[in-house]
């Protein structure tokens, strides 16, 4: 079944804190902090030409995210990207000036993420993440 977006959103400009993270801006910089896991790759699309046949569409592609963390899920993304920023923004505060994802493996940054402590009410997908996240 196709059921049209019908919020009183829908096609609105986003709000300036919501197109700061979802915006093309945004999406560059979990890329950028995504890119610092070492296991990150791009993630195939797959076409689906008769599904967009039988909705009128010229195309339909879908992004496999099947071999994130061995978990077959998108969401092995999120918890280690919240790491990231939680890291650099706890140590770019105890450290006086602002830091990037470049400085992750700095020692200074490494010291500061080193007292820090994260968990998580669960051990799947997300919780996964997040000890990778800490991990690196």
């Amino acid at each position: 079944m196709f059921l049209l977006n019908r919020n009183a959103s829908h096609r609105r400009p986003l709000d300036p804190i919501d197109a700061e993270t979802l915006g093309v801006a945004g999406a560059d910089t979990v890329e950028r902090f995504l890119s610092h896991r070492d296991n990150h790759r791009m993630t195939p699309l797959h076409a689906l030409p008769a599904l967009a046949s039988e909705f009128g569409l010229g195309a339909i592609h879908i992004k496999d995210e099947g071999f994130r963390l061995g978990l077959g899920s998108f969401k092995a993304l999120g918890g280690a990207y919240a790491v990231f920023r939680l890291v650099l923004e706890e140590a770019g505060s105890r450290l006086g000036r602002l830091l990037d994802v470049a400085d992750l493996d700095r020692p200074d940054v490494r010291a500061v993420a080193a007292a820090m402590t994260f968990a998580c009410a669960t051990d799947g997908n997300h919780g996964r993440s997040v000890a990778q996240g800490a991990q690196l």
